[in-house]
């Protein structure tokens, strides 16, 4: 059995006091169309808390706390009038710059936003909450040629309810060390004997503020929306409407903060990791279409600059029409049915397949029932067919998969005890899980399943769902499959280490780069350089990071390669320097030469 180590318990800091700033009365129409209240004067409550108590017992844990009523909209119920504000809209504010958090970046600020997004298709509407930060003042912004940049982060999986968000612990998942937080350069582990942390100061946020950038970070919508209660988990074209519609939130309230800005257009880089890596792919396949879609009068010029997916969730279920026979069994699901995975704090390993596969099956399922979305609006999924659990899972796996979508990554115990009873009876019925032996592994059977030609109408719509959530160009669906700007590809950075054993991305040969059988992760880029690069032409900059295991610097596992990319060197742990920063300032200044390139960094 294929084993992994994941960070999945982790050390909370106590988030500091907050500002909380009543800023509800600026919003001009949509305040007066909407009643808006101002803002609760005082911050005591708002994330006084300690975070250390959401390991313990975390449905006790008390979250970032902002108050629906003081929206003015409806958080059940009737939303006619949400449906009438336009994607981007800002719904409420709360600053929560802290006063006396040392790891929060200098020179700096930051709110928690809920916006206006869409859902099931571009005219349903949903309220979404979500970070932006930015420098504390206008004159330290990077302006060129009268545009801001834009950095759109998207997390990777923490789970499907509110309180899991980034937007709930900003100090641990926001201004906090990798592989959680995007700030402080840290990986590895002591255990392990590659422990590795930087300063805060010299972190990737701290950087992205002295480089005069703006952050987002989207929750993927939220509680606060009526259309669904858990987060679209994979749904690649809500996700990316989510992270779309949070940039443009950005926008109105730094125009609301800082008055007339000197811009109004904007160069955009999507970056995630994981889930997030899967949605920033789709969030650069979307943004030209989705802004063209769904635009008001008021909205900010968005252009893709570039796009980084690290360990990208990817290769879902392989197309042996596009990717040729002998990819079957090597899709992601089927290199993850039969993983094992070693959460932190807990002695012994879990199957990984109850885990994540319940997050993504409970949230399809329940999108699904809530109606099919309009082939004419930018449909997140397909308009034909419900999905049935049981035509995929033994009864016992679908009482899991309902309580598996209330529990967080972080919650080490609870995930331990959830998939326990998976650790010698299967979770996927056994037509699904029980594939080839290759090398010694039990692979899944999905690829060979789904692929058959005589495959029932209820496997034949979870076929269709799980095709058109893959990203790049092995998605089956209407849209672009290519990050574009002005309709031409802009430079991608996939990046992964050459031991993870989550989205699997695992070489036998650490000396030599995976190959797409071996990681979805390559899969994607493989995909990609079909495209970009034909009959000798390249057509935009397409590069491929692999870290492979080095003893006492990292073992290139799904986590550490959220620190790796951000650092300068193994010694090096600062973000200015670091491949992750070369690459976002070459694609904002359009330096990056055109070119494919597949690289192992400490070979």
């Amino acid at each position: 059995m294929s084993e992994t180590r994941f960070g999945v318990g982790h050390p909370r800091h106590r988030l500091s006091p907050t500002r909380r700033t009543a800023v509800g009365a600026l919003f001009g129409g949509v305040a007066g169309a909407l009643g808006l209240a101002s803002y609760l004067e005082g911050a005591e409550s708002v994330l006084g808390n300690s975070a250390d108590a959401r390991i313990a017992a975390a449905p006790e844990a008390t979250p970032l706390e902002v108050s629906p009523s003081s929206t003015g909209l409806p958080v059940s119920g009737d939303q006619q009038n949400l449906q009438e504000l336009l994607p981007g809209s800002l719904v409420e504010v709360v600053e929560i710059t802290p006063t006396d958090d040392g790891n929060f970046p200098q020179g700096a600020r930051a709110w928690r936003v809920i916006y206006v997004s869409t859902g099931r298709d571009n005219s349903e509407r949903t309220l979404v909450s979500g970070i932006v930060v930015c420098p504390d003042d206008l004159a330290n912004f990077n302006v060129v040629d009268k545009r801001g940049r834009l950095v759109s982060w998207t997390h990777g999986t923490l789970g499907v309810t509110q309180r899991c968000q980034p937007s709930e612990t900003p100090g641990l998942e926001i201004w906090g060390a990798t592989p959680y937080g995007i700030n402080q350069v840290a990986w590895g582990s002591e255990a392990s004997g590659d422990y590795h942390a930087g300063e805060p100061q010299e972190g990737m946020l701290a950087g992205m503020m002295e480089n005069g950038w703006i952050v987002t970070a989207t929750d993927y919508a939220s509680e606060y929306s009526t259309t669904s209660l858990l987060q679209p988990y994979a749904i690649g074209k809500i996700e990316a409407a989510n992270a779309i519609d949070n940039l443009r939130a950005a926008h109105h309230l730094l125009g609301h903060v800082y008055g007339d800005l000197p811009f109004s257009s904007y160069d955009v880089v999507t970056w995630g990791h994981s889930q997030g890596g899967h949605a920033a792919m789709w969030t650069g396949q979307l943004l030209e279409e989705y802004v063209a879609a769904t635009k008001g009068e008021s909205d900010p010029a968005l252009s893709l600059s570039g796009v980084v997916s690290e360990a990208p969730a990817s290769n879902f279920l392989t197309d042996p029409a596009v990717q040729g026979e002998d990819a079957l069994g090597f899709s992601m699901f089927d290199w993850l049915v039969h993983t094992k995975l070693q959460l932190t704090g807990q002695s012994e390993t879990i199957s990984l397949a109850p885990f994540i596969m319940s997050y993504l099956m409970g949230t399809w399922t329940e999108f699904a029932l809530g109606g099919a979305p309009d082939p004419n609006q930018m449909p997140a999924f397909p308009v034909e067919g419900t999905l049935a659990l049981e035509s995929i899972l033994p009864d016992a796996s679908i009482e899991t998969v309902q309580q598996m979508t209330q529990v967080c990554w972080v919650d080490g115990e609870a995930v331990a005890e959830l998939v326990a009873p998976y650790s010698d009876s299967p979770f996927l019925l056994s037509e699904v899980s029980d594939g080839e032996v290759v090398d010694g592994f039990q692979h899944g059977n999905f690829d060979r399943y789904f692929s058959s030609s005589d495959v029932d109408s209820q496997l034949a719509v979870w076929r269709s769902w799980i095709l058109y959530s893959n990203p790049g160009p092995l998605g089956v669906h209407p849209f672009s499959k290519l990050p574009l700007r002005d309709g031409m590809p802009v430079p991608v950075l996939i990046s992964a280490g050459s031991n993870d054993g989550v989205v699997h991305c695992v070489s036998p040969d650490p000396d030599r780069l995976p190959t797409a059988r071996e990681g979805a992760p390559v899969a994607l880029f493989d995909a990609l350089r079909s495209v970009y690069e034909k009959d000798g032409e390249v057509a935009a900059h397409l590069s491929l990071l692999i870290w492979k295991p080095e003893d006492g610097v990292t073992t290139a596992d799904h986590s550490d390669i959220t620190g790796l990319i951000g650092a300068a060197g193994a010694n090096e742990l600062r973000f200015h320097g670091s491949p992750l920063e070369s690459f976002m300032k070459g694609a904002f200044e359009g330096t990056l030469p055109a070119e494919v390139t597949a690289n192992i960094v400490n070979s």
